[in-house]
Order: C-alpha cells, then sequence, then structure tokens
C-alpha cells in the first residue's frame, strides 16, 4: 500500500515499467510482433515501456510505422541502444523521449536506397519516381532527426 501527498492511503498499485527487447532487422514481421506487443502493454496500463534495441535496419516503411505507433502510445518511452543501431533503426531509437546507450554500442547511418532484383529493365520515368520516393524518405528521416535531437541542416 502507498500514502498519496495528503497521507491518505492508495490502494492503486502502481504498474512496474516493462522491458522490451528488440534484436532483430526491421521488417513486416518484427515490426507487428513489437508493436502488437508495445500496445499490449500500453493497454494494461504501463506507465513507460523501456525498449531495449540492437538492430541492422530494414524496412524504412517499417521503421517508420513503428517510430509512429510507438510516438502515438500515449506511455512514456525510454530507448536504450544496446549494440548496433543501424539505418532505420536510429529513427525506431529516436522513438525515445529519454533515450540511453551502452559505451560500446554504434550507430550507423546511411543514405536511403532500394533493391533491384536481377534481370529488371529500368527505364526513366520508373527511376525517376524511385528517385522521388528517396527523396521524400530521406526528407522525412532527416526532419525526424533534426526534430529529436535538435542538430540542424547545417
Amino acid at each position: 500500500m502507498t500514502a498519496n501527498i495528503q497521507g491518505v492511503p492508495n490502494t492503486a498499485v502502481v504498474p512496474p515499467i516493462p522491458y522490451v527487447s528488440f534484436s532483430a532487422e526491421i521488417n513486416p514481421n518484427s515490426s507487428e510482433q513489437l508493436l502488437g506487443l508495445c500496445s499490449q502493454l500500453a493497454t494494461q496500463g504501463a506507465p513507460a515501456i523501456y525498449l531495449m534495441l540492437s538492430t541492422p535496419g530494414g524496412s524504412v516503411m517499417c521503421g517508420m510505422n513503428i517510430y509512429n505507433v510507438l510516438r502515438g502510445l500515449g506511455t512514456h518511452l525510454i530507448t536504450h541502444n544496446v549494440g548496433n543501431v543501424d539505418s532505420i533503426g536510429n529513427i525506431v531509437f529516436l522513438a525515445g523521449e529519454k533515450r540511453y546507450t551502452c559505451p560500446h554500442a554504434t550507430f550507423m547511418f546511411h543514405g536511403v536506397g532500394f533493391e533491384v532484383p536481377g534481370g529488371v529493365r529500368l527505364e526513366e520515368k520508373m527511376l525517376l519516381e524511385r528517385l522521388d520516393s528517396i527523396r521524400a524518405d530521406h526528407n522525412r528521416l532527416a526532419a525526424i532527426l533534426a526534430e529529436r535531437t535538435g542538430i540542424t541542416d547545417q
């Protein structure tokens, strides 16, 4: 039992902060598993979620989905780089209101790209559309990086 400020007993039990470990590539399956667990914890009233993160990155679309959902859960999110946070994993890391890193952890940044399967014919129209998509992703990621870290374009 705990007491409130006026000394009146308070029988409400404060749930502990759950620790969630995510050490995987960011893809549709892993992102849905992470988001399902975090959504369940938020629905159950977790006051915060402590996300221990190590990822080689993966899908920009899935990483953006993770970022947006985690930011919108309505619970305090603490992220901790416990190994390597690479590529789109950096954006997931930045979803945390508080962010920590282990002394020997690393962050790896690179530009947005796409894979071309063998034997695919590339024409100008498709390349221009793909370039527009890459630039849009780049601008969106740069905006999040600037907003969440205070790093300016300069």
